[in-house]
């Protein structure tokens, strides 16, 4: 009997454990140039940088983050924006400032996911001699090097150099040069299709979904009363751990995890993040290698990098391809204020090799021939 309930305090506590660690924890929001994740090894004016170090590590005026040949870089800038570095690619940190933000892209290139956007934000990326102002919501992309370009895939900018400025929209890139800039169209989908650091950033983008979806619904747990709606903000709307709009630092998920104020949105991916009031709304499934719930956008579902990859808690796995994507699973919608089930739907049973049917005899012939419409000797 002593045995018996040792097991069941042990399991309980354990189970307790578990939630608390999963929940955010009352900390100052990560700033702009915060590296939040590595895969492979990056460094930071020259020095690689630890993993126990990657909570903590903000990027100052005029320090450098660089990656090597085979690894890449998550930086975050203000709340909602993703700056995700390639292979062998270096940016430099300008103005690390909420409302003056400016990061230059010297080498190789970078993808900038812009899912929430205020107007007091002033988001600039620096390349070579122009500089591009982002002014929508969307995806950005950069290269440096011999031939520097801007590229929209989804948004809104504003590059300009000495000699005057452009406007881009989707689908629209212009070279960097120091004479005049000239737009041009180019194809998106080749770029989603073909190229690696997308592929990258849309998985990179799911498990950030992942991350706010739990994060949102923890806020709520943590308030103490399940579903402890309130007026406006603070302990006495949402719990001790909520300030509003921002990052929020996850354990169990060893990431800062962005979590809107109010409402809901979908990135350019179309994956989703929710405020604390709406996250038991929000349509879910399952990502391929990972038992946490996704928030997907049903109307446009992201496409799933079929890259195989660790859970949020581990990287990608090197040197496999990212390119090729598959539709994603089926979404799973929630009803208002219930709480999805956490396992993952069972795998089908397996197939079984069918048993030879026995061989037929021929039938015993009859003496007599059955009479018409009557049944047969069996």
């Amino acid at each position: 009997m002593t045995c018996v309930y040792r097991s069941l305090y042990t399991a309980i506590a354990g189970l307790f454990m578990a939630a608390l660690y999963a929940f955010p924890q009352a900390t100052i929001s990560a700033r702009p140039g915060t590296v939040n994740y590595i895969e492979g090894h990056a460094y930071v004016d020259g020095q690689e940088v630890q993993s126990k170090e990657l909570r903590r590590l903000n990027l100052q005026a005029g320090q450098t983050l660089r990656t090597d040949e085979d690894s890449r870089a998550e930086v975050l800038l203000t709340p909602g924006v993703f700056l995700r570095m390639g292979y062998d690619s270096e940016i430099r940190m300008v103005t690390p400032s909420l409302t003056n933000t400016q990061v230059a892209v010297t080498q190789g290139q970078a993808l900038v996911e812009v899912a929430e956007l205020y107007k007091e934000n002033n988001i600039q990326i620096l390349n070579g001699p122009a500089s591009a102002r982002l002014e929508k919501k969307g995806l950005y992309q950069f290269e440096a090097g011999n031939n520097p370009r801007i590229a929209v895939l989804e948004g809104k900018a504003s590059v300009y150099n000495e000699r005057g400025d452009v406007k881009l929209g989707k689908g629209r890139e212009v070279a960097v040069t120091s004479g005049k800039l000239r737009s041009e169209k180019f194809n998106t989908k080749e770029v989603t299709r073909e190229d690696e650091l997308y592929a990258w950033s849309n998985l990179r983008s799911a498990y950030a979904a992942e991350a706010s979806y739990a994060t949102a619904k923890n806020v709520i747990v943590n308030a103490g009363g399940g579903y402890s709606w309130g007026p406006g903000y603070g302990p006495g709307a949402y719990g001790p751990n909520w300030y509003g709009t921002g990052w929020y630092w996850n354990p169990g998920f060893n990431t800062w995890a962005f979590v809107p104020g109010g409402g809901y949105f979908y990135n350019p991916f179309g994956w989703g993040f929710f405020s604390p009031s709406y996250v038991y709304r929000a349509p879910i499934y399952y990502l391929p290698g990972s038992i946490h719930p996704v928030p997907v956008n049903p109307s446009n579902p992201p496409r799933v990098p079929a890259t195989p990859a660790a859970t949020p808690h581990g990287p990608v796995v090197p040197g496999v391809d990212a390119t090729p994507r598959a539709a994603p699973p089926r979404t799973v919608p929630s009803s208002p204020r219930r709480e999805m089930p956490r396992a993952r739907p069972s795998a089908p049973p397996p197939q079984m090799t069918p048993r030879a049917a026995p061989p037929t005899r021929a039938p015993t012939p009859s003496a007599r021939p059955p009479a018409r419409g009557g049944a047969r000797p069996r």
